[in-house]
């Protein structure tokens, strides 16, 4: 058993009618009207969503019934052409005729009976893109499942063939009413061959309830049009007679005016009369129930699963041949092998890539490990060997230091600060002395290559007799290793010397050779000149005080 519900909507109202049923037995339960405020842009949608879930109709087959003013329909003529050729014909020609055609939106065509020899004609109908996107939301909004959407005139003309009052020989003007809009269809051969519809003024509807009212100024004039462009159009010679869609007790009035007018019978039809009903409407049917007859017409089709007249869901297309259909069905058949192929190829080739992924990523991990603790032995040997770097061996330093100062008779020490600043060490020393003397003997004694002062002060104190004299030196000293690059041997310089000493006294024993050139003279002895010292801060010391620098040197 299958459920159906088929909707419909315009500016002020939501029309919906439900059934269930097996194969061509629809049993028809609800049959709803919905108002809402049309200045509110999505009202429509909340309430036809609030209707579903309220009835728990969610994921049902639904059938969208439009009215013939929101499709585009123009009849089409073609040569004796097979119909399956036709469809496709008719598209390219709405593509050049149909100002709402688009590539993008459905489009559908309706073969009508032959009405001209050698001639086929069929009546193209397309949806708008816009409304077709406003179908598929609302749809989606209120949880329905959209299979359908098809044209009110041309369900309600097809429901009209398995009444009892149809007659294949007798072509016909159908008369539908929603509201105050009325569908003009005419029907040759149970074919609706020439569709139009037309909106009345507000009281339109209120007129039905009146006794004897005009329709001379509205309806008749319309009547009267569309008999005569009926046959125009659709060449149909004429037509025999008028069927209104209602109930009688409501239209009869109105049937009896319209067959007066244009002196043709005239037929009230109520479609609810054959249609198998459940729950409230098998009591009592709605208000004007002829405006959900198109629903109900709608849901027989897809019901009974056949096509539609025209469906915008699944619009006609050209019939495959046996021999093209089996073509497909192979290619098919081999595009799914060949993938169900790739996927397995795909799924052993990324096991085995994911193998070898792992056995990668273990030994990534296994080098990563190794490379870390190579580098934290790296890092370490550089800490070592900055700390080798800028270590100041402060033992040596003192024992240099207690080479180079005089002798403890001449000097006498106060204060010693010792310290290393980015690989130099700084000796800082306070003392006193017993004579002025000492002073530039303990700066040029303590000046090497690498030692160098950076300061020095000397004070003369008035009150102290043995050490009158003070001196505050600081002494700059580079570190062990830059000590070893710039330090030479001392016995390197000794053999150097000696060496010199060996050389010149080998010259000087040397007989010159006898020549008579007069211009070569006797080696004269220089006089020797003897110059007087300086000391490290420029002064010219006395003779008698290098003496005793000097003695004191020996002393230390």
């Amino acid at each position: 058993m299958s459920n159906w519900i088929a909707v419909s909507w315009d500016q002020h109202h939501i029309l919906a009618v439900t059934a269930k049923g097996t194969k061509g037995r629809p049993l028809f339960d609800r049959a709803v009207r919905i108002s809402y405020n049309s200045s509110s842009p999505n009202q429509h949608k909340e309430n036809l969503k609030h209707f579903i879930q309220n009835e728990k109709l969610g994921k049902t087959d639904t059938v969208v019934v439009l009215s013939r003013s929101a499709i585009e329909l123009r009849p089409l003529t073609f040569p004796p052409v097979p119909d399956d050729e036709i469809p496709e014909m008719a598209k390219f020609i709405a593509g050049k005729e149909f100002s709402e055609f688009d590539t993008a939106t459905p489009f559908d065509v309706f073969f009508l009976p032959e009405i001209e020899k050698g001639k086929k004609t069929v009546l193209g109908a397309t949806l708008s893109k816009a409304k077709l996107t406003e179908i598929t939301e609302i749809c989606t909004f209120a949880g329905l499942n959209l299979k359908r959407i098809v044209v009110a005139p041309f369900e309600t003309a097809a429901l009209f063939t398995k009444n009892e009052r149809f007659s294949i020989g007798t072509t016909s003007l159908l008369m539908e009413f929603s509201g105050k809009t009325v569908t003009f269809s005419v029907l040759y051969q149970g074919y609706p061959v020439f569709v139009r519809s037309v909106i009345f003024s507000d009281d339109f509807q209120e007129k039905l309830g009146k006794k004897n009212p005009d329709w001379s100024g509205d309806l008749f004039p319309e009547i009267k049009k569309t008999l005569f462009s009926g046959t125009q159009i659709a060449a149909v010679q004429k037509i025999d007679k008028i069927v209104l869609s209602g109930e009688s007790s409501v239209y009869q009035q109105m049937a009896d005016s319209i067959s007066q007018f244009t002196q043709l019978p005239v037929d009230v039809v109520d479609f609810w009369e054959n249609i198998a009903r459940s729950g409230e409407i098998k009591k009592q049917l709605p208000p004007f129930s002829e405006v959900f007859v198109p629903l109900v017409a709608g849901i027989f089709s897809p019901n009974a699963n056949k096509p539609s007249p025209l469906d915008f869901v699944s619009p006609k297309r050209k019939k495959e041949s046996g021999q093209q259909r089996q073509l497909i069905a192979a290619a098919i058949m081999f595009l799914f092998l060949l993938f169900t192929a790739l996927i397995g190829y795909g799924y052993f080739r990324r096991t085995n890539l994911e193998q070898e992924v792992g056995t990668l990523q273990s030994k990534v991990a296994t080098l990563e490990n190794t490379v870390a603790m190579k580098e934290q032995k790296r890092n370490q040997a550089e800490a070592v060997a900055n700390w080798k770097k800028n270590q100041i061996l402060w033992l040596q330093e003192l024992a240099w230091l207690s080479e180079k100062i005089p002798a403890s008779e001449d000097t006498l020490l106060t204060s010693l600060q010792l310290r290393a600043v980015d690989g130099t060490g700084e000796m800082k020393f306070q003392g006193t002395v017993k004579n002025a003397r000492v002073v530039p003997i303990l700066e040029t004694s303590l000046w090497d290559d690498t030692h160098q002062l950076r300061s020095q002060k000397t004070t003369e104190l008035s009150n102290a007799k043995d050490y009158p004299y003070t001196f505050d030196i600081t002494v700059l000293a580079v570190s062990a290793k830059e000590k070893s690059v710039k330090k030479a041997d001392p016995t390197e310089k000794i053999e150097e010397k000696e060496t010199e000493k060996d050389n010149k006294s080998g010259q000087n024993n040397e007989k010159p050779e006898e020549t008579n050139s007069p211009d070569v003279k006797p080696d004269v002895p220089e006089p020797d000149h003897t110059e007087p010292v300086d000391s490290p801060s420029g002064d010219t010391m006395p003779e008698e005080e290098k003496t005793d620098a000097t003695n004191s040197e020996v002393k230390s």
